[in-house]
């Protein structure tokens, strides 16, 4: 059982790699570069001084190599949106309202799955069971921003039952 568990977090730890790999290759493969868009026309002098600042005048492959001895370590580098800010505090900061959203998420996908999934098995092959796969299918192959977009027109538009965003209280949570 050790071995298994062992050749699997091998595994995994391959499979990040070459994630890491192709994800890194593949934003440098993108014309342009963090102060390409949006912001404010630069001097090549200002340009080449934000390059240095963040090792990006260096090649590729020593970008990388930097870049993944600094995720060993758990430095992520500084932010190019806030250049205040790591990328560790970006996360620390912001990681509880994720947490938060995920598990709301999974209290609805539970509260919604697991009734679904009861009476599909206890009304085995009748009119009941199609019906409830036919919803967990459709509900499954929509997109979750169309949900979440019909969700904000229905309940915070038309029926103004909800705040259509915020962080205030309980009411805020429901809707996306």
């Amino acid at each position: 059982m050790v071995r298994y568990i062992l050749t699997r977090l091998l595994g995994l730890l391959f499979v990040l790699f070459v994630i890491s790999l192709i994800t890194f290759w593949l934003m440098h493969g993108v014309p342009g570069g963090p102060w390409a868009y949006g912001q404010q026309l630069m001097s090549d002098q200002q340009l080449a001084a934000l390059e240095a600042r963040y090792g990006l005048d260096k090649p590729v492959w020593q970008q990388y190599l930097t870049w993944l001895g600094g995720v060993v370590r758990f430095d992520f580098g500084m932010s190019f949106e806030h250049p205040d800010e790591s990328v560790l505090q970006l996360i620390g900061r912001t990681w509880p309202i994720t947490f938060h959203l995920g598990l709301m998420t999974l209290l609805v996908a539970f509260g919604i799955g697991i009734p679904l999934g009861i009476v599909s098995a206890v009304k085995q092959n009748t009119w009941v069971d199609y019906l409830a796969t036919l919803l967990s299918i459709f509900g499954f192959v929509t997109p979750h921003f169309v949900w979440g977009i019909l969700f904000i027109l229905t309940f915070a538009l038309y029926l103004k039952w909800l705040p259509t965003g915020g962080w205030e209280g309980p009411q805020y949570w429901i809707l996306p």
